[in-house]
């Protein structure tokens, strides 16, 4: 299935969105020479991860309820106005929280930025908890080319922000980082509301009705749950240990950007396709996309884990120096838990009518993945955690894959392309290996390489796989090049 044009601007607006986030991680490991400092930083953009998770069941049913108010243009836009306003006054409200247990929390996480700076640090978890409704928004109204260049500013302001921190004449101060930090995501925000503004009044109703909440509340929660069992690990370190174990934990722990731009955009994609074809039974069609999904989402994500599966240390040393070499140790066993994130489980639950089992099965794995995080951080200290999330990750879909099974009343091999997948993985990772022996044991060449050839490798991959199993049409691709060529001529 073809993610389409649309898609295809929402992939590449969250691509400079988390180049953006890679670019601010990178620039500041290098910026600051105490790891501590960078480790308090990261913990303050943490809570504003988990602060928008708290919201995050609005956008999701922004998409989800889009198709029942499209056809009129002023419930539409009474629509959108409830929706945001909702995750406005929310945000507010966790902000507020925040507020009253800020003593708590700098205490427990030994982080003293939310009592020097805390309004500098609400003010950020403020406006990144509400981002995520324009992502949404935007590609329902078919505007993703707004959305695009709004990313694109974004990603060039961020881009300078670390210029300027690297051309200071003199030592950059924590509040100055976070003022920039600040400033930049009022802006985008602004770039966004502009485009609402006119919509979203305050007369009459402003808040999601009961049947909307009713859908938002299980979503959340799944969010929220799955938001613990992804940062659980960076908070039981936190907690357990200190913030320079943190910052190793923290570069170590990197979520390799392209997954959450590949499967982002799927997933905004396919949930209202899946919600309208499961509200008619139609399970073969969506059994038959999301084989068609599962096979691209491999072949274009399994070669980059296996490339940094095999090249992981020396990948972090060349992006956030020798300083980091550890984490690099953290990197390469922490890829293992991607390898199963190229079945989009909890979409494909949420828009079959399992939404409420999301809950019950996310919790079960957050429960699962706390209990091997308290216990091997005490063993092996940083490196527990990282055992402790690759085991759960794989324990933590067994449910999932039963009752996305029993709902679909088919077996697992018929969405899951395992034909294609295993030969993708074979061929990535002995190409992976072939690298790694010429260019590291045979010519001994430097760390930088791994990032050099990483391009080249990923190509020849893409190329080879696909020559064999025709997953991605080249006629199409050859088509879609030649219509942009023939625009922008």
């Amino acid at each position: 299935m073809s993610l389409g044009k649309g898609a295809f601007l929402v992939s590449l607006s969250n691509l400079f969105t988390t180049l953006s986030n890679v670019i601010l991680s990178v620039g500041l490991a290098w910026v600051f020479s105490d790891k501590q400092d960078y480790g308090k930083l990261y913990q303050i953009l943490m809570f504003a991860t988990f602060s928008a998770s708290f919201l995050s069941g609005f956008p999701t049913g922004l998409s989800y309820f889009y198709a029942k108010n499209k056809s009129d243009k002023e419930l539409r836009n009474k629509f959108f106005k409830r929706f945001f306003y909702s995750m406005f006054f929310l945000a507010i409200v966790i902000c507020v929280l925040i507020h009253f247990f800020r003593e708590r929390i700098a205490t427990g996480f030994t982080n003293d930025l939310l009592i020097s700076y805390f309004f500098l640090c609400i003010g950020i978890i403020f406006f990144r908890s509400i981002s995520g409704f324009f992502i949404n928004y935007f590609t329902l109204i078919s505007h993703t080319k707004r959305l695009f260049t709004v990313n694109t500013i974004y990603f060039l302001m961020m881009l300078l922000f670390i210029a300027v921190l690297y051309l200071k004449p003199v030592g950059v101060s924590i509040a100055f980082i976070l003022k920039g930090i600040l400033f930049i995501d009022v802006i985008k925000f602004l770039f966004c509301f502009t485009s609402i503004a006119k919509n979203i009044t305050l007369k009459g109703s402003f808040l999601v009705t009961k049947n909307e909440l009713l859908y938002i509340l299980p979503i959340t929660g799944v969010t929220l749950i799955n938001t613990l069992y992804i940062f659980v690990d960076k908070y039981m370190i936190s907690l357990m240990l200190d913030p320079e174990a943190y910052a190793n934990y923290q570069v170590g722990a990197f979520v390799i950007p392209v997954i959450n731009i590949i499967t982002g955009s799927i997933m905004v994609t396919l949930l209202p396709v899946f919600s309208e074809l499961s509200s008619t039974e139609q399970y073969h069609k969506i059994i038959k996309i999301l084989r068609d999904a599962t096979k691209k989402t491999s072949l274009l994500l399994i070669p980059i884990f296996c490339y940094c599966l095999i090249f992981g240390k020396e990948l972090i040393i060349s992006i956030y120096s020798e300083k980091y070499a550890f984490s690099g140790e953290i990197f390469t066993v922490y890829v293992l838990r991607f390898f199963a994130t190229v079945i989009l489980f909890s979409l494909t639950m949420a828009s079959i009518g399992l939404h409420n089992w999301v809950v019950v099965t996310a919790g079960l794995s957050l429960f699962v993945n706390v209990f091997f995080n308290y216990f091997l951080i005490k063993i092996y200290g940083v490196m527990g955690a990282v055992y402790a999330t690759v085991i759960t990750a794989y324990l933590g879909v067994i449910i999932p894959i039963y009752l996305i099974n029993r709902k679909l009343k088919t077996t697992f091999f018929k969405y899951f392309p395992l034909k294609e997948y295993s030969f993708i993985l074979i061929i990535s990772l002995i190409s992976s290996l072939m690298i790694y022996f010429f260019v590291f044991k045979l010519l001994s060449l430097s760390n930088e390489w791994s990032i050099i050839l990483s391009i080249f490798y990923y190509i020849v991959i893409l190329i080879t796989c696909n020559s064999f199993m025709t997953i991605f049409s080249t006629e199409k691709i050859n088509h879609l090049i030649r219509e942009k060529l023939r625009k922008i001529k």
